[in-house]
Parts: structure tokens; C-alpha cells; sequence
């Protein structure tokens, strides 16, 4: 395996009271939202596991789903967030043709997925949006001017110099780089949650997650693009105030970011989103390889 894999069990033994907790005060729907932290998995596998979806994996399709950690992995290779991309050192680095640098935004490693995928074009792919203050401003965009917005680069696995912080262009929007560790578990696109009424309208059926295959889990409606669903990426935005926001980070978010550090420092407004909203980036990959995508936002 190149990434981490998830101990859920021991998350789920360390947020028990928590969890519980929650449940009992049906404060669900906040808590099912996009997964980033080991609480919310926790939660996610709780109300799973109440409904008795291990009935219906004969309607499940398999998705790797990431949990995060704060900073940079020891593998550069993983699927990440912000930080320092895979990539060649001596590839010179991605511009709008105004010259403007592109900003590079995340990376997902399929080489732990080929069972649900097949092959590809890389094992790594790399996604780069315009350089703005704000991120990408979806919701002011034309359909093609959406679409030039990002860049996307396939990268093999290989033993070659890697591009470093120095060789990056400053840019005015960095989104906080973190690296997730994987998660295998299924979707149930046709589950019967009518069979569930306590706890139906709960019930993730298609998990909200940063994701590799699987379904994708629409915000607002279903779109069709060509190809097959490639993978979706989520905004970043851990349970503020329980430990381990992050995989390795123990402290609350309140405490850790805003108690300890300069609020100056803006880490809040880092964690990755679009343009001034919350939402979701959907990848999709046709025959030929090329990349479709759309976002919907909240």
C-alpha cells in the first residue's frame, strides 16, 4: 500500500462517548457532512451499521474514501491537498496564457485502487486551477470558461528528483495542505432506507468524502457527464470542536488554531473550498482519457 490505511477500529473505540452522544441528541444531519476527520467516519459507520446496510453488499459498489492529516506525508505520492505536488522536478511549472502561475490544488493516488478503476493513464493525477485570491469563482463562470479553469496532469510512479517549495511561484491562494489516509468501504446507491424509518433520513447512503470510484455524492442534483465517475473532492472542513480534527492532530480546531496560533495567519480560510463557497469537485474520465469535470456548490 502507498497510502496510510484508517484504524477505524480505533477511532471508533476513542470517540465511543462522543459518538453516542450525538446519536442520542439526533444532531445527525451536521454530522453526516463532507468526511475529513476520523469523527466523522466514526459517525458515518455508526449509522451504517444501525441501519444494517452489511444486508445490502450485494448492491454495494466499492470506494476509497480519505481521511486527513494535517501537513505533509512522507510519501509525496499519496492523495493530497495543497503542499508540494508529485511532480517532476524538471517539468517547468503550469500557466494561464497570461503567464500567471497556476496554483496547484490537490493530487489523487489510484495505485492502491486498481480494483475499482483498471488501468489509467498514470498513477497519480494532479489538478491546478487559475492563481486567485478566492480560489475558483464557480459560480460566476460560463460553462467553457468553467472549464479552462483547471488543468489536470497525469503522473507515473518513478524514482526521479521531485519539484521542491523553492521552485513553486508564490501564489495568492494556497489551499492547506494535508494528505489523507485510505478508507475502503461501499456506497448503496439503491438502498431501501424506507426499511429504516428511525434513522432513514440519516443514513449516508453514498458516502460525502474525498473519493476514489464509487458514486458520486451530487449536492443538489444529478448531472451526466461522459466516461465513468473518476473520483470527487471534497471541501475541507473537520468537526471544530473534538479532538483530532486531523488524523494527527489531537487538539480541537478552536484550540489549536485560533488559542495557540495568530488568527492572521487565516488557517480557517485555508482549508480548501471553491471560490466563497462549500462544495464538491466531480472528476469524471471518458474512453480516451480526457478529464470531465463539475462542481456543485452549497
Amino acid at each position: 500500500m502507498i497510502h496510510d490505511v484508517v484504524d477505524l477500529a480505533h477511532w471508533q473505540e476513542f470517540f465511543q462517548c462522543n459518538v453516542t452522544q450525538k446519536l442520542s441528541e439526533r444532531e445527525l444531519q451536521r454530522e453526516r457532512a463532507d468526511m475529513t476527520s476520523p469523527f466523522q467516519l466514526v459517525i458515518n459507520e455508526r449509522l451504517r451499521e444501525m441501519a444494517g446496510v452489511a444486508k445490502y453488499r450485494h448492491q454495494a459498489v466499492p470506494t476509497d474514501i480519505f481521511i486527513f492529516a494535517e501537513g505533509e506525508p512522507s510519501r509525496r505520492e499519496v492523495t493530497k491537498i495543497g503542499g508540494l505536488p508529485y511532480r517532476p522536478a524538471n517539468l517547468p511549472w503550469l500557466t494561464l496564457p497570461s503567464g500567471k502561475p497556476m496554483t496547484f490544488v490537490a493530487q489523487f493516488c489510484f495505485a492502491d485502487s486498481r480494483d475499482i478503476l483498471g488501468s489509467l493513464l498514470g498513477d497519480v493525477l494532479l489538478i491546478f486551477a487559475e492563481n486567485d485570491e478566492y480560489g475558483i469563482a464557480y459560480n460566476w463562470l460560463t460553462e467553457d470558461e468553467m472549464q479552462r479553469q483547471l488543468v489536470f496532469e497525469w503522473v507515473s510512479c518513478g524514482d526521479f528528483p521531485l519539484v521542491t517549495a523553492e521552485m513553486i511561484p508564490r501564489a495568492e491562494w494556497r489551499p492547506f495542505p494535508c494528505f489523507g489516509a485510505i478508507h475502503r468501504t461501499y456506497d448503496y446507491p439503491t438502498f431501501d432506507d424506507l426499511a429504516h424509518p428511525d434513522v432513514a433520513e440519516y443514513i449516508p447512503k453514498i458516502n460525502s468524502a474525498t473519493k476514489i470510484g464509487g458514486c458520486p455524492d451530487w449536492i443538489h442534483y444529478e448531472e451526466i457527464l461522459p466516461g465513468q465517475f473518476l473520483c470527487e473532492l471534497n471541501s475541507t472542513m473537520p468537526e471544530q470542536l473534538l479532538p483530532y480534527p486531523f488524523l494527527n492532530q489531537s487538539e480541537p480546531l478552536v484550540n489549536h488554531w485560533v488559542g495557540k496560533r495568530s488568527r492572521e495567519s487565516q488557517e480557517f480560510d485555508d482549508l480548501l473550498h471553491w471560490g466563497s463557497s462549500i462544495g464538491t469537485l466531480y472528476l469524471f474520465i471518458d474512453n480516451e482519457g480526457q478529464i470531465h469535470w463539475t462542481m456543485q456548490l452549497t
